[in-house]
């Protein structure tokens, strides 16, 4: 075993499994060297690679950066795992890299070298700096359409040279094998699985990943390229919809579901997509061999065809079997569009049609916009509610996060919301209108945005329009205006230059607006949704019911943003505090009999009672709840007293209502103020509401209620608006 010394480079022999994790002194600079912890840790030697990091898991192997010395370049090295390294699994690992090595395709990964060491078997890869299409699909959510077909038609490229050029079955295309570099390219990698069709048997091994495998793949059948194209399939759903087609729990239902059931047309799941995408997909997965495509050529060509018309700019998709494709720039085919309207101006003033700039820019503009509108359309993630109100808004943002999605029906939509939430009762979730509100200011903001577009494009090609004038003024003499007129045309453009500008500013400025409109419904969407939390757990933790209380939490945390678990992690933080000074109270039967209290000498507390012995022979029972505060704390161990801090009398109040005697600490501490306000309003809010029905009753809650939160902030108002209801006459 060999380790590079981190500290001079040089090659450390003989190490150990025992020094592991241990100092060793290197033999070329004498100096302490600390080994990794792990045999394949940073700085191990294996043949001519020295490894850096660990980046990934393949099929029978794990995947490490390295680098390798002789050529001073990067490489992805694969080591077989142990547990395969015998006679099945090292034949495995070996056909894997002979069929890499066989196949030269820019869309195919690279084997460079394979060798053993020692009884450890490696692969050298070229070494790919990007990301998988699995992380690309976990961070978007969804990829566009023409994007995602893009990706796809590299794939196919790769699964096409790998059956034309060695009849080669990959059997496991999903997207954690489909890597994507800075550069765009797509590369499909991880050929462990792969086999040549000739070396199909009856009976063989079932091998590949159960939400990505074709039906014929779970009963064994022979295999062709088909398959792979159902594989394909699978992830091109995954990529345009954001989920799996199938999904069950177990690998029978999965296969069931491959065998019967027939996935959702995507134009049905995501109304946007256009319909020769849906069943170019539902083709592409059909559960008989003989109904999909035929071959990936006839694959690919479909692909193209589609994306001449998915496509913003049509010349610039590359056609099928090209050497090498990029990424898609979308700005370079708008720009490559506007190019082109400038060309079309240009030649038609040499016609002498000085009316044809007004024409191209009407053709124009359109275009323009609805490409723009496509590029920045703004994406947000739906949640299921139980309420019709909250349904109505998730499908908005369902749309808003579509980026194909109309902003003209998404504003039909959020209308016809409006209208149905005026007709709900007025007791509706105060975070439904400030969602949908926040999704009216979204619309605002991508199609002022999309104008903002619109118009530095007019004005970038009147200015372009403007400097062909002025070149042709001194070159073209066949120009049948006269010095005077190109002078006032050359004018009456500059005027409108500047006034597009003025445009731009103003819409820049309230677009600007708009966002800090957009911050502050999300300040109080959040916000809302805070005290919402507050509210329900603190009447849990009064309860008794901590475990409901963290299970509310955790069902939060779903979907839930930054700032959202940031907070929920806090609460729950603060829960585990109260819970422990509920339990240490609540079970401490006779650990504390005999202990003075301030109402007297305490016998035992079993469950919620406390028993107060009055004077001899005389026992009284209470909620130990309704104990005051110095008694609560003389039954608080010291080590809950030190760890609660100032704290504790907030922590009292959560288990007994009574925040006046917190008042202190609720003005250091915000996150405390807010529960309290949170409590203190839904409570108010009944007394009101019950003031309405049975005064007596509302004057005896108001009495309570005064007591809890006597000594708070902003009480003073408070009890005049409590004199002010309490007054008012019930209804006969």
């Amino acid at each position: 075993m060999k380790f590079q010394c981190q500290l001079c480079s040089c090659a450390i022999h003989e190490v150990k499994p025992w020094m592991l994790g241990k100092k060793i002194v290197c033999p070329n600079c004498s100096r302490n060297v600390a080994m990794p912890s792990s045999p394949f840790g940073v700085g191990r030697i294996i043949g001519d690679f020295i490894i850096e990091e660990k980046i990934g898991e393949g099929s029978i192997g794990t995947v490490y950066l390295a680098h390798q010395a002789s050529l001073d370049r990067k490489v992805a090295l694969k080591i077989l795992s142990e547990q395969y390294a015998n006679a099945k699994g090292t034949s495995a690992f070996l056909s894997e890299a002979r069929a890499a090595a066989k196949l030269s395709h820019p869309n195919l990964v690279k084997c460079l070298a394979v060798n053993e060491e020692s009884g450890i078997y490696y692969m050298a890869m070229n070494y790919i700096k990007g990301q998988t299409l699995k992380q690309k699909i976990k961070t978007g959510g969804k990829i566009n359409v023409d994007e995602a077909l893009h990706i796809a038609q590299q794939v196919a490229e790769a699964l096409y040279c790998a059956w034309e050029e060695g009849r080669l079955i990959h059997r496991d295309v999903k997207p954690e094998n489909i890597m994507i570099d800075e550069d765009g390219v797509v590369q499909l990698t991880d050929l462990g699985l792969a086999i040549p069709q000739t070396e199909w048997h009856e009976g063989m091994e079932i091998s590949g990943s159960p939400s990505y495998m074709s039906p014929e793949q779970f009963t064994g059948e022979k295999l062709d390229t088909r398959s792979d194209i159902y594989s394909l399939g699978v992830s091109l759903y995954q990529m345009l919809s954001g989920k799996l087609p199938f999904m069950g729990k177990t690998l029978n239902s999965v296969a069931r579901q491959h065998f019967k059931e027939i996935a959702t047309p995507l134009n049905k799941l995501v109304p946007t997509i256009p319909r020769q995408v849906s069943d170019l997909v539902a083709r592409m997965m059909a559960k008989r061999p003989e109904d999909r495509f035929k071959d990936m050529d006839d694959l690919l060509n479909n692909i193209w065809k589609i994306r001449q018309s998915t496509a913003p700019e049509k010349d610039l998709v590359p056609s099928v079997h090209t050497v090498t494709m990029k990424k898609l720039d979308y700005d370079l085919q708008l720009q490559s569009k506007a190019r082109k309207i400038q060309i079309q101006m240009a030649e038609s003033v040499e016609r002498g049609k000085s009316d044809t700039l007004v024409r191209i820019i009407a053709v124009a503009v359109p275009i323009v916009v609805l490409a723009v509108i496509l590029i920045i359309a703004m994406s947000t993630q739906s949640k299921n509610r139980s309420t019709a109100g909250m349904k109505m808004v998730e499908n908005i943002e369902a749309m808003l996060g579509d980026e194909d999605a109309s902003m003209v029906a998404v504003d039909a939509e959020i209308e016809k919301a409006r209208k149905s939430l005026l007709s709900m009762p007025k007791k509706l979730d105060p975070s439904v209108g400030l969602r949908l509100e926040l999704c009216a200011k979204k619309v605002e903001a991508i199609k002022l945005q999309a104008r903002i577009r619109v118009l530095e494009t007019q004005a970038s090609s009147l200015a372009l329009r403007l400097h062909d004038l002025e070149v042709k003024t001194q070159d073209d003499k066949r120009m049948v205006l006269d010095s005077g007129e190109k002078d006032r045309r050359i004018k009456q453009l500059e005027t409108k230059i500047q006034s597009l500008e003025r445009d731009v500013k103003k819409e820049r400025e309230l677009s600007a607006s708009l966002r800090r409109n957009i911050n502050a419904l999300n300040e109080r969407d959040f916000a809302a949704w805070c005290d919402d939390l507050r509210l329900k757990t603190s009447v849990m933790i009064r309860n008794g019911k901590f475990q409901e209380a963290r299970a509310l939490l955790k069902i939060s945390l779903e979907n839930a943003s930054k700032p959202q678990e940031k907070w929920i992690s806090d609460k729950i933080i603060e829960m585990q505090s109260v819970e422990k000074l509920f339990y240490n109270i609540e079970n401490s039967a006779q650990r504390y009999a005999g202990l003075d209290l301030k109402e007297g000498k305490l016998k035992e507390i079993i469950g919620a009672s406390a028993y107060i012995v009055k004077s001899p022979g005389l026992v009284e029972s209470s909620p130990w709840k309704t104990l005051s505060i110095e008694s609560l704390k003389a039954l608080t161990p010291p080590d809950i007293v030190k760890s609660a801090g100032e704290g504790l009398p907030y922590y009292f109040a959560l288990l007994n209502g009574r925040f006046s005697d917190t008042a202190e600490f609720l003005g250091k501490n915000p996150e405390a103020k807010s529960t309290m306000l949170a409590v203190r309003n839904y409570i108010f809010e009944n007394i009101r509401y019950t003031a309405a029905t049975d005064r007596k009753k509302a004057a005896a809650r108001a009495e309570d209620f005064l007591r809890d939160f006597n000594a708070t902030e902003g009480m003073d108002k408070i009890r005049t608006d409590l004199d002010a209801i309490l007054k008012e006459q019930s209804p006969m």
